[in-house]
């Protein structure tokens, strides 16, 4: 049996090596843990694999961990890691019923595995980028509204460091609902922004 930060290892090496996941590490899905089983069938299936249907855990339930690991692999996919992510409409929309669509998955899953990989592969806050972050937030909040809003904001916020990437500065600014952003928080997002092509849009937005 193969644990999941071996599984995850293996798989986002696949990723950024190749943008697909190879067969060696589709078959070792098979033996994760009935919990991150399920966590990550829809992903795979997403990703290309042949993934079978699988009733996972007795009590239905998944770990956070291993869903947001399941969503950073499809952001990967996309190439979310570089400047030059590839996406269209459609094909977010079925990256977040994939999300939603795993026992427990929330929108948040998404958000947070969007924020950890602009964090661990961090890149120029390109206009393909910008562009691909506002989407994706658009996608969640118009069509999972509810979902959007059950998000725990405040732990993302708390997460934010002053090592924030550019790209996650700037995923701060259209994610994070106003009321979670404090004076101090927004100053932090203009000032991180301050030198980007992005100046204007975050005072404009953050009215600092």
């Amino acid at each position: 049996m193969i644990d999941t930060h071996d599984f995850t290892r293996r798989a986002e090496l696949d990723l950024r090596g190749s943008k697909a996941i190879s067969p060696c590490t589709c078959q070792a899905w098979r033996s994760l843990p009935p919990e991150a089983s399920a966590a990550f069938a829809r992903a795979l299936a997403f990703l290309g694999c042949q993934v079978e249907d699988t009733a996972g855990p007795s009590n239905g339930a998944t770990r956070e961990a291993d869903r947001i690991a399941a969503a950073r692999l499809m952001l990967l996919k996309l190439s979310v890691d570089s400047d030059d992510p590839k996406w269209s409409s459609e094909v977010l929309e079925r990256l977040l019923k994939t999300v939603v669509g795993v026992p427990g998955g929330s929108i948040g899953d998404v958000m947070y595995a969007l924020y950890g990989v602009l964090g661990d592969y961090p890149s120029e806050l390109s206009k393909p980028l910008a562009s691909f972050i506002k989407d994706l937030v658009v996608q969640c909040f118009t069509r999972y509204p509810e979902l959007y809003q059950s998000v725990d904001w405040n732990r993302l916020v708390q997460r934010m460091t002053a090592s924030a990437s550019k790209p996650q500065l700037y995923f701060a600014l259209h994610a994070i609902p106003p009321q979670f952003v404090s004076p101090e928080f927004a100053h932090e997002i203009a000032t991180g922004l301050d030198s980007s092509p992005y100046r204007e849009e975050a005072a404009s937005a953050l009215a600092v």
